[in-house]
């Protein structure tokens, strides 16, 4: 049997003909090529699979029906072989350097459970639009994980294997969720290089309204693993409902939308002044 290797990277795969060559381009020009691909096919209809994937043979292919992009990280972590675990959406890019640095940063820091990079924010057409995150930006403690998800996209994670559990289907936000299990379990490493690129479409699954809804969840679950602060519950109570009120008043639903608010500045204050201020 072969040696495993150092890397598993797990793409999950959706109607994605338009992007999934770049992505796998930017894994094969990895400086660290200690790794395998798994690409989880989620039921594409287009031609992701079928004229693209297969022209990659080194890509350990794996096709299972539509069920989300929970479902076919788990459908990768079943196949991986890896000490350590990437994720990259099949859209998002990476720098030649980002194994390189994460497996390092994880080798020298052995008590971490996860590694993640700053990165950039581009267009369909690949124009920079934003960092992700800011200078001062520090590794979160579990507090401040629930509180705020600090990491923008799975493609800037690199976990080790043995630390990370299933995602849980069903959740739209399912990385807010496991990077919050993450936390829980030990400490995170950051590289303040800009290693990754996430691309911003239209229609993208985090600029839906459910995304804040499942914060309901997360949240419930969080309280019964860990003792989190009583404030720091609160101050996530009041971020889900300034978010959900938001996205409410911005789509029609104007009570809706304030009555979130009005509940946001009753847990929050300071906060929601502080958003109203930023907004206007």
């Amino acid at each position: 049997m072969d040696t495993p290797p150092t890397v598993s990277v797990i793409i999950p795969v959706f109607n994605a003909e338009r992007w999934i060559a770049q992505t796998l381009d930017s894994v094969l020009a990895q400086t660290y090529q200690d790794f395998e691909i798994i690409a989880v096919d989620d039921g594409s209809t287009d031609s992701s699979a079928a004229a693209i994937l297969q022209r990659y043979p080194m890509v350990k292919y794996v096709r299972q029906n539509n069920a989300g992009q929970a479902a076919a990280f788990n459908t990768g972590l079943a196949a991986a072989r890896g000490e350590f675990i990437a994720f990259l959406d099949s859209d998002d890019l990476w720098a030649p350097t980002k194994l390189q640095a994460s497996v390092k940063a994880l080798r020298d820091y052995p008590e971490a459970v996860l590694c993640y990079t700053n990165g950039e924010a581009i267009g369909e057409d690949g124009q920079t639009l934003w960092r992700l995150l800011p200078d001062d930006h520090e590794p979160p403690k579990p507090a401040d994980m629930l509180l705020d998800c600090v990491i923008c996209c799975p493609a800037q994670v690199v976990v080790r294997a043995k630390a990370i559990e299933p995602f849980t289907v069903g959740l739209q936000s399912n990385d807010h969720d496991q990077w919050v299990r993450m936390c829980e379990k030990g400490p995170f490493i950051y590289i303040a290089s800009p290693l990754t690129q996430y691309r911003r479409r239209d229609g993208q699954m985090s600029l839906n309204r459910r995304q804040w809804e499942d914060g309901w969840k997360i949240l419930r679950t969080a309280r019964k693993r860990y003792p989190y602060p009583l404030m720091t519950v609160i101050k996530r109570a009041a971020v889900i409902h300034y978010r959900l009120g938001q996205y409410d008043l911005t789509h029609g639903a104007v009570a809706r939308g304030l009555l979130h608010l009005a509940q946001a500045g009753l847990l929050d204050l300071p906060r929601a002044l502080k958003q109203l201020l930023l907004s206007s």
